[in-house]
């Protein structure tokens, strides 16, 4: 008996040895974050520094950086591709200099023109159109395209330059259409962002927006952003999956006191290991508002220009959107139209009635200029475009 119950409480103890060690080999369960809502003063706190671009190429007419409209990607942290003059349609790889202190970023490659002219199906005239953005995601570059001035015909917007070796040398693809109502008018063949994971593990391959464009009114009426589900399988000139996350249709729709000829340059879903945020980036117009001459009213344009729409006042703007809202509307849980920022920061002003050269700042931007941006690990990148011959881009680096 007493054989039988040690045997017994041997065999006890074996068991409970062996639950124990099942115990120990279980993989621990990482606590998810709960990332908070990136704020503007938050993108400030990590500026790194700032650059410039290279002065005209010698030899080719128009391949330069002067009149470039800021269209740029980055296939890594310290690269960037930069679209040249808006004439050429060639973008160039630039290295970013090492001390990010005012100096010229280095060229690397030759130039080349991503879209290699392809135009929408049935077009054979490429004068109207222009290079939206570009994203560089592993060893293709995806861009956008629309047309200027012809709004009311349904573009196909998008396509993608397959890397050959290196990125100078390649070919492109396309172009491809979207199968929304709501992104017809080109309001997705401007700025691009990376998904963010949430969005990529349901099969969007990239974001994509633009707001309409019709002539002079870039701005219509107010930003607008799409998931995009990328399959290159498909036809030339075949509509790919697109799901809107903010879309601003019409004038009802469209936000509070918004002017049909503000610009909204950028959009971009910014995620770090412990915030996030949908960053909005465009100018505007305020004070007195009409069509026509810079000159035809009193006072006129500060900044001139040519026939179209203007104002007395101009401001750069920042509206942050918390990423949630979007995920709602990607849910079914909110419409397009409601989503509004949670954040607003006048970044560079220009009061009516003052004159061009009284803009009072409140950021590093030191121009009140188109922006765009793109981000590759915790590192943003904002260009400034160039309105002249005598200005180039300007970049501003962020680390996060």
């Amino acid at each position: 008996m007493k054989k039988l119950f040690t045997l017994g409480l041997f065999a006890l103890l074996v068991v409970t040895a062996c639950k124990k060690e099942e115990v120990k080999k279980e993989p621990k369960r990482l606590k998810e974050v709960e990332k908070t809502l990136i704020t503007w003063s938050d993108i400030e706190a990590a500026y790194s520094g700032r650059f410039t671009v290279p002065k005209a190429s010698v030899g080719v007419k128009d391949q330069n950086f002067h009149y470039s409209k800021g269209a740029f990607c980055m296939p890594n942290k310290e690269t960037i591709i930069l679209e040249g003059h808006v004439y050429s349609q060639q973008v160039r790889e630039l290295k970013l200099p090492n001390k990010l202190k005012g100096e010229a970023a280095i060229p690397q490659g030759k130039w080349f023109d991503p879209t290699a002219g392809l135009l929408s199906t049935g077009e054979t005239n490429s004068d109207y159109f222009i290079l939206g953005d570009m994203l560089a995601i592993k060893d293709k570059i995806y861009f956008t395209k629309y047309a200027w001035y012809n709004a009311d015909v349904d573009y196909d917007s998008f396509g993608y330059w397959q890397k050959n070796g290196s990125f100078s040398n390649g070919k492109a693809y396309g172009l491809w259409n979207a199968d929304h109502e709501l992104a017809r008018n080109m309001r997705i063949g401007g700025y691009l962002s990376s998904a963010p994971k949430q969005l990529k593990d349901k099969g969007v391959t990239f974001l994509a927006g633009q707001e309409g464009v019709w002539g002079e009114a870039i701005g219509r009426w107010g930003p607008n952003l799409f998931a995009v589900k990328f399959d290159p399988k498909k036809a030339k000139g075949a509509e790919m999956e697109v799901v809107p996350l903010i879309v601003h249709p019409d004038k009802v729709k469209a936000p509070t006191d918004w002017w049909i000829a503000n610009k909204v340059t950028s959009m971009i879903w910014i995620e770090t290991k412990t915030k996030h945020g949908v960053l909005a980036l465009f100018t505007r117009g305020y004070g007195d508002t009409w069509y026509g001459e810079a000159t035809d009213h009193t006072p006129a344009d500060p900044y001139g220009g040519r026939k179209g729409y203007h104002s007395t006042g101009k401001q750069l703007v920042a509206w942050i959107y918390d990423p949630e809202d979007l995920m709602k509307v990607y849910n079914n849980k909110m419409k397009p139209h409601e989503v509004r920022p949670v954040e607003e920061v006048i970044l560079a002003d220009l009061k009516p009635g003052d004159r061009a050269g009284q803009e009072t700042f409140n950021s590093f931007f030191k121009q009140i200029r188109d922006v765009r941006t793109d981000m590759y690990g915790n590192r943003l990148i904002f260009i400034q475009s160039s309105s002249s011959t005598s200005t180039l881009p300007e970049g501003i680096v962020v680390d996060l």
